[in-house]
């Protein structure tokens, strides 16, 4: 059963707002992206709660794309620059990190967490997490792309 729940979020006024959020399996931390790199934050009762850590000191670019891990541990974040990490969720340390090219504007995991689709303004790619590997798919319209990886990740692959 899924209940649906408003969340409130309230930028920096001195900061331009969030360009894209994404919430962890069980809806309790939001990673939010924007002109200042991502900050991880609690959510309670549908509301930005503390800050658990940010991104300034690994980068300083456009936070553009997030997506947690189904197993709740990972969190991965895209960047204008073409970088992807991968953090840990409780601890924000860096557990790996891939160059996909041009302005990431997508990821998403397959169900077992072992995938990444990236989609970048040069294409999309696909992660092999454990190898490292990164498989070109190629560079088509990127809404449709989107669309193709969502089915794709739900799948399995």
């Amino acid at each position: 059963m899924f209940t649906k729940q408003a969340v409130s979020f309230t930028s920096d006024p001195y900061v331009v707002g969030e360009i894209t959020i994404a919430f962890n399996p069980d809806a309790t931390m939001a990673a939010l992206g924007g002109q200042n790199g991502f900050e991880l934050v609690s959510v309670v009762g549908g509301r930005k709660g503390e800050t658990k850590w940010d991104t300034k000191k690994l980068a300083t670019v456009w936070g553009t794309a997030a997506a947690f891990s189904p197993d709740n541990q990972v969190v991965a974040l895209g960047l204008d620059n073409g970088a992807v990490y991968l953090l840990n969720e409780y601890t924000g340390e860096k557990l790996a990190q891939y160059e996909i090219g041009g302005r990431v504007t997508g990821l998403n995991y397959n169900l077992d967490g072992s995938l990444l689709a990236a989609i970048s303004t040069s294409g999309a790619k696909i992660i092999q997490l454990d190898s490292g590997h990164i498989s070109e798919i190629g560079a088509y319209h990127l809404g449709m792309l989107m669309t193709w990886f969502s089915a794709l990740m739900v799948k399995n692959c």
